[in-house]
């Protein structure tokens, strides 16, 4: 009988680890996926940004800046925005760019044991009108949308000194411009939630003319 209860007790115990290690293999899987939906919404992102910001002030009309409207003080309310010429298509043809962020949601998310709320931003391209007519990037129709799984999503102007620009006065002393983003994925469980994170420092041609 004792051999008998052993027995049973040495399979259930077998069975606990297999189940044990099936569900960490799970897990593991789930981790992979929701990493790379993430790491794809942010690459889609980032494709468009360097593209549409590396082409600032490309043929921009005479006494007119390369960059129309900003508002990117973070410490300041929602939305923020940054409006500039750019050639956005394969016509040539010169046209306002903007692109447009507010916290829109927010996600669950376990960090070790502690559940935290992140926000989550809703990130538009949008495309003004050609000549400017006065009005202001949150007036435009969007163009293009962003990941809806944004946690993080920041524009940054630097100039020469490598000097924060967060006004539109000073907006045509920018060189460099700092970008970041992070996208959780919208797959599986709170608790197994994964982020991708991208930055980039970019130098776009036509704001680093010396002529």
């Amino acid at each position: 009988m004792l051999d008998l209860i052993s027995a049973f007790l040495m399979g259930a115990s077998l069975l606990l680890i297999i189940f044990s290690v099936m569900l960490r293999g799970q897990e593991a899987s789930i981790g992979v996926t929701q990493h790379a939906a993430a790491r794809q919404g942010v690459a889609t992102l980032a494709q468009m940004l360097e593209q549409d910001l590396n082409n600032i002030g490309a043929r921009q009309p005479d006494n007119d800046p390369a960059i129309t409207h900003l508002a990117l003080d973070t410490s300041a309310a929602a939305p923020y925005y940054l409006a500039f010429w750019s050639v956005p298509d394969t016509t040539g043809q010169a046209r306002l760019t903007c692109y447009y962020w507010e916290p829109d949601d927010s996600v669950a998310v376990y960090v070790g044991n502690v559940l935290q709320y992140r926000p989550t931003y809703r990130v538009e391209r949008r495309l003004g009108p050609r000549p400017p007519n006065g009005s202001t990037c949150p007036n435009w129709a969007p163009a293009g949308f962003g990941p809806g799984t944004l946690t993080h999503f920041h524009i940054e102007l630097r100039d020469a000194q490598d000097n924060p620009i967060t006004n539109l006065a000073g907006a045509d002393q920018t060189r460099r411009i700092r970008v970041e983003a992070e996208a959780v994925s919208p797959l599986g469980p709170s608790r197994l939630i994964e982020a991708a994170r991208w930055q980039a420092t970019l130098a776009p041609p036509n704001l680093n003319r010396t002529d």
